[in-house]
């Protein structure tokens, strides 16, 4: 039922048999979302001419207002979503994570509170910052050198993992190594810089199971072979 009304809404739209107040209407009525249209949308036109012949409707309609807004919104991030990351703050002062110059690998990530850690202690520290990332991409949260080789504090789960469908705001375990030299809590102070994110591509595998005889005469001949820890020298 629910996909034939989204259906039924899209040609409305293709064919500008609509006004917007009834368009939304019929949304609520029978519980679709505005992102539920979009996705339709492209799923009918995957080149996206369709979703951007909608979008300039929508410019020009005399009806055109924040809730059409917010559905052609949706359709841009979905046209885009291959290619773009979205940051959001999660509250007013959080600070997007940045890069400082455009060549950088990673983007510096800010805490968002202010934190005292003791020596051997760690701690978690929001960011406030929620990230969007599209399918087949991850965030890799890694220490930053400068704040190690000052401090002796680092990412205590180097490189934290964010996965594509996470849905909360960025956090960072930071943890502060304890020796002789360091007896004296120290103090992260709020939109300090306390480690950068690596956003990476993920390669498209498949993995397949094979027999314990096939691991060792198959695939398992190679010049290193069983070699492991240490096998190589200091």
């Amino acid at each position: 039922m629910k996909k034939e009304h989204i259906e039924d809404i899209i040609n409305q739209l293709k064919w500008k048999q609509f006004s917007m107040p009834q368009i939304f209407n019929e949304l609520i009525a029978h519980n679709i979302s505005t992102i539920d249209i979009a996705q339709a949308v492209i799923n009918q036109d995957n080149t996206g001419n369709t979703s951007h012949q909608l979008l300039n409707i929508y410019m020009q309609s005399e009806g055109y207002d924040q809730e059409c807004k917010m559905l052609a919104d949706h359709i841009n991030y979905i046209d885009d979503s291959h290619e773009i990351v979205y940051f959001a703050k999660l509250v007013d002062d959080a600070i997007i994570p940045e890069k400082m110059h455009d060549n950088d690998a990673c983007y510096d990530l800010y805490s968002n509170q202010q934190v005292l850690i003791r020596p051997g202690e760690y701690k978690i520290v929001n960011t406030d910052v929620g990230i969007v990332m599209p399918e087949g991409y991850a965030a890799l949260v890694c220490s930053r050198s400068g704040i190690t080789v000052k401090h002796g504090m680092n990412v205590m789960n180097a490189p934290g993992i964010i996965d594509s469908n996470y849905r909360d705001q960025i956090k960072v375990i930071l943890h502060y190594h304890k020796n002789n030299n360091r007896q004296q809590p120290l103090n992260i102070s709020k939109h300090s810089r306390i480690a950068q994110l690596l956003i990476t591509k993920l390669p498209d595998l498949t993995t397949k199971t094979i027999s314990r005889a096939n691991f060792q005469y198959l695939y398992g001949n190679t010049d290193r072979g069983t070699d492991g820890l240490g096998s190589t020298g200091m």
